[in-house]
């Protein structure tokens, strides 16, 4: 699904936080969205996601505007967000049934990609665990396969390897490059060498505004690279 951001802005009390932004996300690929602490990369995915709405702007999907069709679109947007709140109450496998049922999948569609999101999000040690127990760690996975559960097309993940350690990491980032074929990804991450293995596109904001862009499929992009723009921000 075609994600199309027409000069975005956004103001939150006196400060312009996003400033006239305008990009196109297409499916087939991951696009890597980087910048400093406060740079607007939360804010302007939680736009995306019909979380909070634009100052002005439009966003549209497959050219529909994304605020006249919000309940529309929810069933093909998956989001982690950096906070990532979960159910501290409920055991994890109650918790992805329940947010499964949100959307009112079969039964039987539930347990299997509950038992698929178990292995590629490395939860079968947890699976019966209360949230409340779980480290930094276990509650990510947990919120990545919340995300995934209903199998979305379109996926926006704020931070969404954070606390991982290597051997999750390497699971995860091989996962996500597998569905990355099918799916309109957009991922926002700190760790250079993520944006090397697994982004087509790079996005760098800078005080709200693109600073910028690269298609890594026609240019290669290493963290030495992406070092020197920030460097220069």
């Amino acid at each position: 699904m075609e994600i199309r951001l027409e000069n975005i802005q956004k103001k939150i009390y006196k400060q312009q936080v996003i400033k006239n932004i305008s990009l196109t996300l297409n499916k087939g690929g991951i696009t890597g969205l980087l910048g400093q602490n406060g740079a607007g990369k939360s804010t302007l995915m939680k736009m995306i996601v019909g979380q909070i709405q634009p100052t002005k702007g439009n966003i549209f999907i497959e050219n529909k505007c994304l605020k006249a069709h919000q309940n529309y679109f929810n069933q093909y947007i998956g989001y982690l967000s950096e906070e990532n709140p979960l159910y501290n109450h409920m055991y994890v496998k109650e918790f992805l049934y329940f947010f499964a049922s949100l959307y009112s999948l079969e039964k039987k569609r539930i347990k299997k990609s509950i038992v698929t999101l178990t292995q590629h999000c490395s939860l079968q040690t947890i699976i019966h665990k209360k949230i409340e127990n779980l480290s930094k760690g276990e509650r990510q996975r947990v919120g990545l396969a919340k995300a995934l559960i209903h199998d979305p097309p379109i996926l926006i993940l704020d931070e969404p390897t954070t606390g991982l350690d290597i051997k999750q990491l390497y699971k995860i980032r091989t996962f996500l490059k597998k569905m990355s074929c099918q799916k309109t990804i957009l991922l926002s991450t700190h760790i250079m060498q993520e944006v090397e293995i697994l982004c087509n596109n790079i996005i760098v904001l800078h005080q709200g505004k693109i600073h910028y862009m690269q298609n890594t499929n026609t240019k290669a992009v290493t963290s030495a690279n992406i070092e020197k723009i920030f460097m220069h921000l």
